[in-house]
């Protein structure tokens, strides 16, 4: 299942806290719709504030931060890491894989 780093998890809250949203609001990740039909992405994700899980979703939590992925992209998202880049940028890189 999709890990969330502890500095992925502040980043988050800190844009819950932004948009005025209460503290059980979690995000959730999901399939979006390819924004250009000329990509080079093998998946585009969408990110969303949310009251709580969907029916299916995989729910996790990190440092009180919960999260739910979607299950159309839960598989992909098998070992994958949700973290923030030296750029402030939140990233998803494979377990093992540093980001920069």
């Amino acid at each position: 299942m999709l890990q969330v780093t502890s500095q992925a998890a502040q980043t988050l809250n800190r844009a819950r806290e932004k948009e005025g949203l209460p503290e059980n609001f979690g995000v959730r990740i999901f399939a979006a719709p390819d924004p250009s039909a000329n990509s080079q992405q093998a998946s585009v994700y969408g990110f969303g504030f949310v009251e709580g899980p969907q029916d299916g979703d995989a729910v996790g939590q990190t440092d009180g931060t919960p999260y739910f992925v979607a299950p159309e992209v839960a598989d992909s998202l098998d070992d994958v890491v949700l973290d923030v880049a030296d750029t402030g940028n939140l990233v998803l890189t494979r377990s093992g894989t540093t980001t920069t």
